[in-house]
């Protein structure tokens, strides 16, 4: 790090002030981690502070927690042993972890020897003890053990739901009925939608109601319906409003113009006008009674495969136009397509359903209300029988606890304390559900005694499969209000992470990437403050795909991807070959990133076959490995000599090597009448129709597997598959990894195997 300061070093010195609340806009290498813990320390050592407990920080996941645990205690460490630094920041640190050491001895805190006492959390874990805190008031979830994968449980739930199809109940028997007809009778995809549904149910669970008084027609009808259409109508009206920001007004002025003109004309063939709905139409609004406008409207621009019209034919739009129409269209096309985002917002707003809800659409909706209601309450019976939850319900329950007048104050009572100061990380990653608990937990605070310090990076928000909204993170940005309190946003702009070359190219791509633009994020300007390195900065290689007449675009695009692999596995090992700079002393670590698992796996199998030392987190499914397939084959096989699909895959692997010829012929493909013949029986009547080499591969894995099934019984599964597996030589077919994930397959396999699932 430069010895002079960053260029953000006020707002570094105004987050430190604790008598305001601050949210911050940290982004990638600004060091929000360690203002973060610098604003942790000085609140420790606050004087309105008695028990360390009350300055609460909460990150979202246990690996950032430890890490930040320990760092505040290393840095509690070196202020003990009194360890300065040359570093401005560090020695920042250091004068703020001696104060609050000083406050620890004074107040007796002992944080060496109870760490624990050090208040930060998960926001599970947050949840999780104000449900245990108020066992009367959480339910169930109080005495229960939260479980990261509960989707077992979804599906529990949703089977037991559908099993009841045809019982003593009429209604739920009618609404499962119904569920049924709408998706074809297929009672794994209700299943599946049930437990899907279970799974979000924070989502919906506000607007769907769920007591049985409120599933009548009357009520569903009345109240419900209208809070779909609000929240129906809200989505339409953001897309429509995006769309409309892309024109300009003279463009939305001629786009009504064109439409309007069309729409009076005659039908393409005698036949009826499509654009009708436009005819005599003010400007194009926003509200979602326009979307039919805007749909009919959009046809004069795009295809009805989304891309811009390359002519403007009668034919296309069904109208029958004059020359001067078609010309006056085919200019005002022309004159969009040099907007990237125009086409995508068409798409997106073409996409939307109608502004009023179908009628045959709601009385299926209304089924699936009662069906899931049933579903919730056999979800927790199950958790009540397992003494289980999942982290939706400890949300949930935790929620409820604190909406209550007094919920608050009854858990600061039980915990023994009340939080005064809150902190939170990865704040653009916060859900809905995330947002509403913490609102309550600073319920009634003035953002000054009680204080907020709220840090993330809005274009960092990559969770939003967890249904995080990094919109409700830029909209407390932009009002500077978090529920009632008062919040000032702060912006960082140092990086401390990459070196100069780095930062100067991610400034420029990234301002084209999120260039400015009412409602959109922005991209704001690094400043390197790491010394510059004899290094290159972002190189671009680039690669062209194209098409050879005599190959389809699948296949052109295949090879193109292959030779791409090629390339950035020569780029890997030219870099592996770089003698490392004085200044290092590890070797060098290289990343790949790919948009998705499907484009990793050519890379990974290329530099597996090198001798790369790889890691690839979650790309390739250990039961989709080879060697894990054939161990589920061989543990099969060995289970049920009549599979022919198991016995065949263990002729085929590595141990056996049988041609496709060969085991073609020992599938009696020729032979009808011997298809429904086990292929071990088959093989003892012989087998002289194969070459000789086929024989003698066959005879030794034959006696292997004869060996292995006298031995059924007298061995425990896991350890009777792994013998059999290394005596074959499965163990000199795979690699050390290989080896590895080859005794993870024989348990799991085994596993499977006895309880019935193999």
């Amino acid at each position: 790090m430069n010895s002079s300061l960053p260029p953000d070093h006020l707002e570094r010195e105004r987050a430190l002030d604790t008598s305001q609340s601050w949210i911050v806009e940290a982004p990638a290498g600004s060091g929000k981690t360690g203002l973060l813990i610098q604003r942790y320390l000085k609140l420790l050592a606050s004087p309105d502070i008695e028990q360390p407990e009350q300055v609460l920080a909460i990150t979202f996941t246990r690996k950032a927690t430890a890490e930040m645990k320990e760092r505040i205690l290393e840095a509690l460490r070196d202020a003990q042993n009194n360890q300065p630094s040359d570093s401005p920041f560090q020695n920042i640190t250091l004068e703020l972890s001696t104060q609050v050491l000083h406050r620890s001895n004074e107040l007796g805190w002992h944080l060496f020897s109870q760490p624990h006492r050090l208040n930060i959390r998960t926001i599970d874990s947050v949840c999780g003890e104000i449900a245990r805190s108020l066992p009367l008031l959480s339910g169930s979830a109080a005495t229960a053990t939260p479980i990261d994968d509960a989707f077992p449980f979804y599906r529990r739930a949703a089977q037991r739901v559908v099993m009841q199809l045809g019982g003593a109940d009429q209604e739920l028997h009618s609404s499962l009925e119904l569920l049924l007809l709408h998706r074809d009778a297929n009672l794994r995809d209700v299943v599946q939608l049930i437990a899907e549904m279970l799974a979000t149910r924070e989502q919906w669970g506000k607007l769907v109601p769920l007591s049985q008084e409120h599933l009548t027609d009357a009520f569903l009808d009345t109240h419900v319906l209208s809070q779909l259409q609000l929240v129906l109508g809200s989505i339409i009206s953001a897309r429509l409003r995006r769309l409309i920001s892309l024109f300009s007004l003279e463009q939305h002025q001629e786009l009504t113009r064109l439409a309007s003109i069309f729409a009076s004309a005659p039908g393409y063939k005698f036949a009826e006008n499509p654009l009708r709905i436009c005819e005599g139409m003010q400007l194009l609004s926003a509200s979602p009674s326009d979307i039919e406008r805007w749909r009919a409207a959009l046809t004069l621009l795009v295809t009805h495969k989304g891309g811009w019209r390359a002519r403007q034919s009668d034919a296309d739009y069904k109208v029958s136009t004059t020359k001067v129409q078609k010309s006056d269209l085919k200019d005002f096309t022309d004159s969009l397509r040099s907007s990237d985002d125009l086409l995508p917002a068409i798409a997106s707003v073409r996409s939307l359903p109608s502004a009023v809800y179908p009628q045959e659409q709601w009385v299926v909706v209304k089924a699936l209300f009662r069906v899931l209601q049933r579903a919730l309450v056999e979800l927790h019976l199950l958790f009540a029988e397992t003494q289980t939850c999942d982290f939706s319900q400890m949300s949930l329950e935790a929620r409820g606890v604190l909406s209550g007048e007094t919920g608050l104050s009854e858990f600061a009572t039980s915990i023994g304390y009340s939080t005064r100061h809150l902190l939170v990380d990865e704040m653009q990653d916060t859900s809905s559900s995330q947002y509403e608990l913490l609102h309550q937990l600073t319920r009634g605070w003035d953002g000054y005694s009680q204080t907020l310090f709220l840090v993330g990076d809005p274009k960092q928000s990559i969770y939003l499969f967890r249904q995080a909204r990094v919109e409700s993170f830029i909209d407390t940005m932009q009002f500077e209000i978090f529920g009632d309190i008062p919040v000032s946003h702060l912006q960082l702009s140092a990086n401390f992470r990459s070196q100069p070359a780095l930062v100067e190219d991610f400034n420029t791509a990234f301002n084209l990437i999120f260039p400015a633009a009412p409602n959109e994020i922005e991209y704001t300007t690094a400043f390197a403050q790491r010394p510059a390195q004899e290094l290159e900065g972002i190189a671009w290689h680039v690669c062209q795909i194209s098409k050879p007449a005599n190959v389809s675009a699948a296949e052109a695009r295949y090879q193109a991807q292959i030779r791409e692999a090629e390339e950035i596995v020569t780029l890997i090992e030219e870099w592996r070959r770089r003698p490392l700079p004085a200044s290092r002393t590890n070797p060098w670590h290289i990343a790949v990133l790919v948009r998705a698992k499907d484009h990793a796996l050519p890379i990974i199998e290329r530099l597996f076959a090198r001798g790369v030392p790889t890691r690839a987190v979650d790309i390739l499914p250990l039961k989709e490995r080879q060697e894990i397939l054939d161990v589920i084959a061989l543990t099969r096989a060995l289970m049920h000599p009549a599979d022919r699909t198991a016995w065949l895959a263990c002729l085929r692997a590595p141990w056996c090597g049988l041609q496709l010829h060969d085991l073609h012929t020992i599938a009696s493909g020729d032979h009808p009448e011997n298809r429904k013949q086990s292929i071990r029986s088959y093989l003892q009547e012989g087998s002289e129709t194969l070459s000789a080499d086929s024989q003698f591969r066959l005879e030794r894995t034959l006696s292997v597997m004869d060996m292995a099934a006298a031995q059924r019984g007298h061995r425990r599964l896991a350890e009777w598959i792994e013998l059999t597996w290394r005596t074959l030589g499965g163990e000199l077919c795979v690699d050390e990894i290989g080896d590895q994930n080859g005794e993870s397959g024989q348990r799991k396999s085994a596993q499977a195997a006895q309880s019935g699932h193999g």
